[in-house]
């Protein structure tokens, strides 16, 4: 998937998610169960081993915080 904008995945996301395609650092990805073997935002990424493994198959909210990749539980 890659996208100008926010992603929102209501399900498994899997495979690759790229928000923010075109350099908006304020996108954000949001997904039920996050699954991907790569996510980024405006070109900051990181591979399926990089995603923090608390947050791996659960619902979670990316967004760049400081120039970096940041991952939260969506509630």
């Amino acid at each position: 998937m890659i996208a100008d904008g926010n992603i929102h995945v209501y399900g498994m996301m899997r495979g690759r998610a790229l928000a923010g395609a075109s350099g908006d650092r304020e996108t954000q990805i949001f997904c039920t169960n996050l699954m991907a073997e790569l996510v980024s935002i405006a070109g900051e990424y990181w591979l399926s081993d990089q995603i923090p493994a608390e947050f791996y198959g659960k619902a979670a909210r990316l967004q760049l915080v400081e120039n970096a990749l940041t991952v939260q539980p969506l509630n």
